[in-house]
């Protein structure tokens, strides 16, 4: 398989060649016909690989993706005992998990694992006050908390 994409590689690559081979011979002929000078040639030329590489410049846009991806890690606490997992979310998850648990911490939840989430998710979208506001709460439920982010880092 690997040697049939490096053969249509090649193969595009010779095609390319041969077109812009081509064209260069196409403009010549006719600049010579009409007996313009060298001058209007090279800026035809010139022209054409300025058209094939904003083509390329495209292709490549069109072709990259454009996720803002973040990592997180979301801690839950059961039995006395947390329990933290990563996870990667786009950024418009960040949103959602953010808009619900600021909807738990409406409903007056109080729980270290909402508190150190919450925290955490205004530290990506760049809340620096409500995060700070957020840890100081989970320091309130468990005043070890300074050791447990520090170890988790």
């Amino acid at each position: 398989m690997f040697n049939n994409f490096l053969f249509y590689l090649r193969l595009t690559w010779l095609c390319f060649k041969l077109f812009l081979s081509l064209i260069g011979f196409g403009l010549s002929f006719l600049l010579k016909k009409t007996g313009k000078g060298a001058f209007l040639e090279f800026s035809l030329i010139i022209l054409v690989l300025l058209s094939a590489m904003f083509n390329l410049y495209l292709f490549e846009k069109k072709n990259t993706p454009e996720i803002s991806l973040r990592k997180i890690e979301v801690f839950t606490v059961s039995d006395q005992e947390m329990i933290s997992q990563k996870m990667i979310l786009k950024e418009n998850n960040v949103q959602d998990r953010l808009d619900y648990y600021q909807e738990l911490d409406k409903n007056k939840v109080k729980s270290l694992g909402l508190f150190l989430n919450l925290s955490q998710l205004h530290e990506i979208k760049g809340s620096k006050e409500l995060s700070g506001e957020y840890l100081d709460r989970a320091q309130r439920i468990e005043p070890r908390i300074n050791k447990i982010t520090t170890n988790i880092n």
